[in-house]
């Protein structure tokens, strides 16, 4: 499959958004300690002067996700679920936080198709995908969604089952999602495929089946049965 490139576009915005975000890296093993969030979007509501980090976060500061290993999560939709992610990967080898001082998210990653979910605060997954073409998941349905993952899985743990698949992007190319047109699960399975050598590509997850028709399209598209990744 022939796949249209614009890697400088793609890396110039990406080092744009990272340079407007200051990265905290939570020492592993830390829960809240000596800090807390509220609202929505999260934002820091307390560092006690005896934190580790009280000299890299403030007060007022806004987290617009968390990365850690094989993911990032972005759009939080309140503290709580900030909180909740942040415990539940205490041991993680990483957890950074990405803060910044203004409560509008914006990712260079994903176009303006998407930003009707994000403007009602639904959290976004990045999978990591590994530069191979045996993912072990099955997708189906118009928006793609997650139908099963394979035990053997790279990505078992981290992705689960009726997710909504929001955007593939991979590094030098065009973000391919609802807005580019076929955006179905046999598509995106042979643009997994196209790209499987490329380090760095990401499947972007929402929460919940969004919207999805598997008939009903009068475009030449396949909305029928599972693709299998394998």
């Amino acid at each position: 499959m022939a796949l249209q490139s614009e890697g400088h576009k793609t890396t110039q915005n990406y080092a744009v958004a990272v340079a407007a975000m200051s990265i905290v890296q939570l020492p592993q093993g830390a829960g809240l300690d000596g800090m807390d969030f509220a609202g929505s979007p999260p934002r820091v509501s307390r560092v006690d002067a005896n934190s580790p980090l009280a000299d890299q976060m403030a007060v007022g500061d806004y987290c617009h996700g968390i990365s850690m290993q094989g993911v990032d999560v972005v759009n939080l939709k309140d503290a709580q679920h900030l909180k909740d992610l942040i415990r539940q990967n205490q041991h993680a080898p990483k957890r950074e936080l990405m803060l910044c001082q203004t409560p509008h998210y914006t990712d260079p990653c994903i176009p303006p198709a998407t930003t009707r979910a994000m403007q009602v605060r639904s959290a976004l997954y990045k999978i990591l995908l590994p530069p191979t073409i045996n993912l072990g998941f099955t997708m189906t349905g118009f928006p793609p969604y997650v139908h099963d993952i394979h035990q053997a899985s790279p990505v078992h743990g981290i992705m689960v089952p009726h997710q909504t698949v929001v955007a593939l992007v991979v590094p030098g190319y065009e973000v391919f999602n609802l807005q580019s047109g076929g955006f179905t699960s046999a598509n995106l399975l042979q643009r997994l495929e196209a790209t499987s050598h490329i380090e760095g590509r990401q499947l972007v997850l929402q929460e919940g089946r969004t919207g999805v028709r598997n008939k009903g399209s009068s475009d030449p598209m396949d909305l029928d049965g599972c693709c299998i990744i394998q």
